[in-house]
């Protein structure tokens, strides 16, 4: 096994993840992929790739992964928190399943991968956080409100996880801009909702 580093990528099946984990396999490094259908990453680099099915939005899940993360490689040296959906739609079409699972994945699974990590990356001594965020965390626009409002959590709990972390560990909130991924095409469309429900 290589002394390279070792990344920790979420959504590594495809888009930027997978532009991550495709990069980092490329210079020597090691991986840890989580996505949920992980048959994408078949092929990829050999003993150098650890594909784990995981849904972020299981916290048990993620806590494990980590765990097998550290058991099989040792350390984790870069962490990609990168998994998200987009949902699309009016606010006002949105039902309570829609607009919660639209908070699971882009919120609540960045942080449970941002609690799972931390205390590791501490304690070795070193690490780095980067979280992906979008330029729909920065303000809303017509159709993208619920993918807004998660990206504007993310923003915020990032921002006070960074203060935090400061002393001890490096902190990157990287922004990618919505046209220019694969989130675009691959959006799940709101289903407008009968009055009343």
């Amino acid at each position: 096994m290589t002394a390279g580093r070792v990344w920790f990528v979420t959504g590594a099946s495809r888009g930027l993840g997978r532009a991550f984990t495709e990069a980092a396999l490329g210079v020597g490094d090691r991986v840890v992929g989580l996505a949920r259908d992980v048959e994408p990453l078949a092929g990829l680099a050999g003993d150098r790739l650890l594909a784990l099915p995981v849904d972020v939005t299981d916290r048990d899940a993620v806590f494990a992964a980590v765990e097998v993360a550290v058991e099989q490689f040792g350390r984790l040296d870069i962490v990609v928190n990168n998994a998200g959906t987009l949902h699309m739609g009016m606010i006002e079409e949105f039902g309570e399943a829609e607009a919660r699972a639209q908070m699971e994945t882009d919120f609540f699974g960045a942080l449970w991968v941002s609690q799972a990590v931390l205390p590791r990356l501490r304690e070795q001594g070193s690490g780095h956080l980067v979280q992906v965020s979008s330029i729909g965390g920065l303000g809303g626009h017509p159709m993208t409100g619920m993918y807004s409002a998660s990206k504007f959590a993310l923003e915020g709990m990032s921002e006070a996880l960074a203060m935090e972390a400061a002393h001890d560990l490096a902190f990157d909130l990287s922004r990618r801009r919505m046209a220019t991924c694969e989130a675009w095409e691959a959006a799940e469309h709101a289903v407008p909702q009968p009055p009343g429900s």
